[in-house]
């Protein structure tokens, strides 16, 4: 416990930027945390393809969201899509400006990808995608049942 603190008492004033923490450097260096928890706000070369994505290739941790193009009229596996971590206000309209709208945050993508799983453990990438895009659209977990009859 001591640790933990002496720790945060170091990192504390770099918590808005922890790359600048030594003991962040050191952890990532060991592989115990992974580079998308480096919490750069927006950075627009920070892009993946919707379908890797959702089948876990990239992980989404506290704070990361999913900001799709903001002229997508139709989700699919092949949709590009930008991971911004996004506990910063100006975040939304840095990414705007740069042709980017809100997804989802990790945490909901999260929870579609497990109540998908719930219904089908073997889900294709096509089915993910239509979870993350009833999601998307109606605020609402998809029915597999209730969207194949």
């Amino acid at each position: 416990m001591p640790e933990l603190l002496q720790w945060l008492g170091v990192c504390r004033a770099a918590l808005a930027w922890p790359a600048g923490c030594r003991q962040y450097r050191m952890l990532l260096a060991r592989g115990k945390i992974s580079p998308m928890s480096d919490p750069t706000p927006l950075d627009p070369d920070r892009t993946a393809i919707l379908a890797e994505v959702l089948a876990g290739s990239v992980e989404l941790g506290r704070g990361w969201a999913v900001y799709l193009p903001a002229e997508v009229s139709e989700i699919r596996g092949s949709t590009p899509c930008l991971l911004v971590y996004d506990l910063w206000d100006e975040v939304e309209e840095e990414a705007a400006a740069l042709g980017w709208k809100p997804g989802l945050p990790g945490s909901s993508v999260r929870q579609v990808i497990e109540n998908a799983r719930r219904q089908n453990e073997r889900l294709t990438a096509d089915e993910l995608v239509a979870a993350f895009a009833y999601y998307y659209r109606r605020d609402a977990f998809i029915d597999f049942d209730a969207e194949n009859r």
